[in-house]
């Protein structure tokens, strides 16, 4: 029988792979991505998808959970999607806190205020839709007992990246900072 050989190189690592937060590899890319993120162009919804005033603050979380050239059209869709579906929750919360969790029917029994239901709905379409973008909690940050490195990591660098701006004699180029929406 013929060994089993993996069809990795040694010495390579698989696209999924990220390197360790504590090795020079580690750090280097996040310095680079936090460079990445303060000079970056924002990424906007394809033009046939409208987003509302309310959207616009989860659109930007959720393009931001994922680099920007990992981004595909139909990803921008269901992103879209997704930052309408957290909207819509965020106004039945509201209503709900208004009308309070129970009320009465026509009989005077006291029941579940019926907008949980669509609470419930609307949560679970934005879970099943940051599953399906790669923008949850285990895809973005990695396994809950490695995120300490790598947030320590990533402030490190962010703090780079600062003190590079705030020493910035405007020597080399830089493209200028996009502006908000």
């Amino acid at each position: 029988m013929a060994p089993k050989t993996s069809k990795k190189k040694a010495g390579r690592r698989s696209a999924s792979e990220q390197p360790k937060a504590d090795t020079t590899a580690g750090r280097v890319g996040a310095v680079q991505a936090a460079a990445s993120r303060a000079r970056a162009l924002p990424i906007e919804p394809p033009d046939h998808v409208t987003l509302r005033e309310a959207d616009w603050p989860f659109w930007d979380d959720i393009v931001d959970a994922r680099a920007a050239d990992s981004w595909n059209a139909a990803d921008l869709v269901k992103a879209a999607h997704l930052a309408r579906c957290l909207a819509d929750i965020e106004d039945v919360q509201v209503e709900i806190d208004i009308m309070g969790h129970t009320s009465e029917n026509d009989r005077g029994t006291t029941v579940v205020n019926p907008l949980h239901t669509l609470m419930t709905t609307l949560t679970t379409r934005s879970l099943q839709l940051a599953r399906a973008l790669h923008v949850h909690a285990s895809a973005t940050q990695g396994r809950a007992n490695k995120t300490g490195d790598k947030t320590k990591r990533d402030e490190r660098a962010d703090g780079v990246v600062d003190a590079i701006d705030a020493d910035d004699d405007d020597v080399l180029a830089r493209p200028p900072k996009p502006p908000l929406h």
